[in-house]
């Protein structure tokens, strides 16, 4: 535990929780332990006869210090740009090193392992160190990286969420920013430097800093065997189930690692021995994964594919077949056998034009409308190049056209799902300025990319049994909880140092994963 965190008054849920009734911001380490304790705090207030009551300033780290930066206003300095701008200066600073021509298949995504790296390395104070402590020439390369990246926001007046802890800490100390009388840190088990530095500034300030602490619980655990991770996923969903059926109100989870590799066949085993309440699922495994691989994102993707070009039959066929297209309900019989007279003429990609023709000899009048408002909007729209800004609201017009969402009414999972994908086209705007105007293939390109690379997950989910990865499940407490793949391999796991900083740097400063 960092000293800082050591030598802070502790305090349990509850009191963490009366804290914020009484006007304290509590920092949460994640966004579902920020979930929790507001749930925890709403209950409280409810419990006490209130029907009506403030809402609690229990937030994500993150969050806070973009809302402390915004409040700086001017004094802050830099206007902070997104993930999507950050993702394309580093694209253009890889682009721009001799060293690199011809040698990156992927650049997009080398931009983001160097993007990742140096978010790191600002989070734990190594950005001085980077080309001191060089030992390979990947080192030096990155140094030489950094060093432009960091110029071409200087340059632009620009600010990195990296960046944030620095700035909000030099405007606490300056005075430019108020500062809370109050401060509950929650699920923070280290603290990095850069956040220690906010912090510090923050008790100069005055701010009464606390952490939160779980209680202890009396436990009694046990140690069983099992051949395999099949065997033993079924072995934690029957016993998940034996202590629900035994405290319906417990908080039950079940850890497992490398969560993201397994998810899916997790999930399909938790369903098969839990049940469905009336209130939906018991269980929830929070892998997120990439918001392109929801339903209704691979509908909208299929979509802008479709007008830009031409389209595989696959797509064609998921595309005719969505629930989120728009009348799919009263013309699903027709669209279900037009499907099924282009799989037997296998025409393996398919233009705007060429479905309009098949959807009108099928007897498909909803669809060929919808398609030809498609080829309107392509004759009017796709030959040009704008910035991407100006791209946003045609987009929102072509998806209008398509009729998505689709007339059925949306469960909250597809709400969110919805709306998280309307805020990443909207959210292409802060291109402007750092890429040159875009073909409306190239911003499509962007825009997959970036759902690519989006983890999501609906909130909401209030399930009693919750399975979680190691990291998510550090900073919550739980009536019940199992541990899988007790192994040596995997309990601790095997040191994963930050290949572009250099490992002794990394080791100095305590990064976790170093050593």
């Amino acid at each position: 535990m960092n000293p800082l965190l050591g030598r802070l008054p502790a305090l349990d849920e509850a009191a963490a929780c009366a804290a914020a009734a009484a006007g304290a911001t509590v920092l949460c380490a994640s966004r579902r332990l920020a979930r929790h304790l507001k749930q925890v705090h709403d209950l409280a207030q409810r419990a006490q006869g209130r029907s009506v009551w403030p809402a609690a300033d229990i937030l994500p780290v993150g969050a806070w210090l973009r809302r402390a930066y915004d409040a700086a206003g001017e004094a802050g300095g830099g206007a902070l740009i997104g993930p999507l701008a950050e993702s394309a200066v580093w694209e253009r600073v890889l682009s721009a090193d001799e060293a690199l021509a011809g040698r990156v298949s992927n650049l997009r995504a080398m931009a983001r392992s160097a993007g990742a790296s140096w978010a790191l390395a600002q989070a734990w104070g190594l950005g001085g160190r980077l080309g001191r402590d060089a030992v390979s020439d990947d080192h030096m390369a990155f140094a030489r990286w950094a060093q432009a990246f960091e110029r071409t926001l200087h340059k632009r007046g620009a600010l990195a969420e990296a960046q944030l802890p620095g700035r909000v800490a030099a405007a606490l100390r300056r005075g430019s920013l108020p500062a809370p009388s109050r401060l509950v840190l929650a699920g923070f088990d280290l603290v990095e430097p850069a956040l220690a530095e906010v912090l510090e500034a923050l008790e100069s300030r005055g701010t009464t800093l606390e952490r939160l602490v779980p209680s202890a619980a009396n436990a009694m655990p046990r140690l069983l065997e099992l051949p395999d991770a099949q065997a033993q996923w079924q072995a934690a969903a029957r016993w998940a189930r034996a202590r629900l059926e035994a405290a319906p109100g417990a908080r039950i989870a079940v850890v497992v690692p490398d969560l993201a590799a397994c998810h899916e066949a997790l999930r399909q085993v938790f369903a098969r021995v839990l049940p469905e309440s009336a209130a939906g699922s018991v269980f929830n495994v929070s892998a997120a994964p990439p918001l392109a691989a929801t339903p209704l994102a691979d509908t909208l993707l299929a979509v802008l594919e479709l007008a830009g070009g031409p389209l595989d039959l696959e797509r064609v066929s998921a595309l005719l077949l969505s629930p989120w297209l728009g009348e799919a309900v009263q013309e699903s019989s027709g669209r279900a056998l037009l499907d099924a007279r282009l799989r037997r003429a296998g025409e393996p990609r398919l233009t705007l034009t060429g479905l309009r023709r098949s959807a009108t000899q099928a007897a498909c009048p909803r669809l060929t409308r919808r398609l030809g408002a498609l080829l309107d909007w392509q004759s009017a729209h796709a030959g040009r190049k704008r910035e991407p800004s100006a791209w946003v609201e045609p987009v929102f017009s072509l998806l209008a056209a398509a009729g998505l969402p689709g007339e059925a009414t949306l469960d909250s999972a597809e709400w969110q799902t919805w709306e998280r994908l309307r805020e990443a086209i909207a959210q292409t705007a802060a291109l402007d300025g750092w890429v040159p105007r875009l073909a409306f293939g190239e911003w499509r390109s962007r825009v997959a990319a970036a759902l690519a690379e989006t983890t999501f997950q609906p909130e909401g989910s209030a399930a009693p049994v919750q399975v979680l990865g190691i990291l998510e499940a550090l900073p919550l407490a739980f009536d019940h909880l199992w541990l899988c793949g007790l192994t040596e391999a995997q309990w601790p796991g095997p040191a994963r140092p930050d290949p572009w900083l250099p490992v002794a740097a990394q080791r100095a400063a305590g990064v976790p994963g170093a050593t």
